[in-house]
C-alpha cells in the first residue's frame, strides 16, 4: 500500500481463502526529500591567533525531519579536517547558532601527515544532515593565519640629524601577507 499523506492507517491482511488478520494501527510521517540550509562564518578571517571558531547557523523547511547531525570540517593542504578530532559541535542558544572550535596549528594534512605550524590560508564548511538523510554542503569560508609582523626600513637611519628638510625613504614588507 501507497499512502498519500502523513497519518495514522488501519493495516490488516486478507488472504486468497478470505481469512483476515488482525487490524493493526500504523502511524506515517510525512516523506523529507528536501535538505537543510545552512551557512558558515568565523570569528575571525584574518587572525595571528592559534584557534578559531567556527560558526554554522543550520535550519530544516517547516515540517522536515529535523536537524540529525552537523559536522564542521577545515581545509589546509590537501585535506579536510572534522571537528570529529578538534572538539565537539556545540550550539549556543543565545545566537541560534552551532560551533566548534579549531587549532590551526594542529590542523593535520591527512595526506602528508603533518601540522601545518604556521601561516597559510584554511577553509571551513559545514556539513548539515537532517535526520531523514538528506545533506547540505555550506559554502566555504576562508581565515588566513599570520604569525609574522611586518618590517619596516628607513633610509636615513633614525639616528641621523637634518640641517634642511630631508627626504626619508620608508620600505615595508609583510611575509606573512595579511
Amino acid at each position: 500500500y501507497t499512502y498519500s499523506s502523513a497519518g495514522t492507517y488501519d493495516v490488516y491482511v486478507k488472504d486468497n481463502a478470505g481469512n483476515i488478520s488482525e487490524v493493526k494501527k500504523v502511524t506515517v510521517g510525512q516523506s523529507d526529500t528536501t535538505p537543510p540550509t545552512g551557512t558558515t562564518t568565523v570569528s575571525a578571517t584574518i587572525t595571528n591567533q592559534d584557534t578559531v571558531t567556527v560558526y554554522a547557523k543550520v535550519a530544516d523547511e517547516a515540517g522536515g525531519s529535523g536537524i540529525g547531525r552537523i559536522l564542521i570540517l577545515g581545509w589546509y593542504g590537501t585535506s579536510w579536517v572534522s571537528n570529529d578530532t578538534q572538539g565537539t559541535v556545540q550550539y549556543d542558544s543565545v545566537n541560534d547558532r552551532y560551533y566548534a572550535t579549531f587549532s590551526l596549528d594542529d590542523i593535520k594534512d591527512t595526506t602528508t601527515g603533518n601540522t601545518n605550524n604556521g601561516e597559510g590560508t584554511y577553509t571551513f564548511k559545514t556539513h548539515v544532515y537532517d535526520n531523514a538523510g538528506n545533506r547540505t554542503i555550506t559554502n566555504g569560508v576562508t581565515v588566513t593565519y599570520d604569525t609574522t609582523a611586518p618590517t619596516i626600513t628607513a633610509n636615513p637611519s633614525s639616528s641621523t640629524t637634518a640641517t634642511s628638510e630631508k627626504t626619508i625613504a620608508i620600505t615595508v614588507a609583510d611575509a606573512g601577507g595579511a
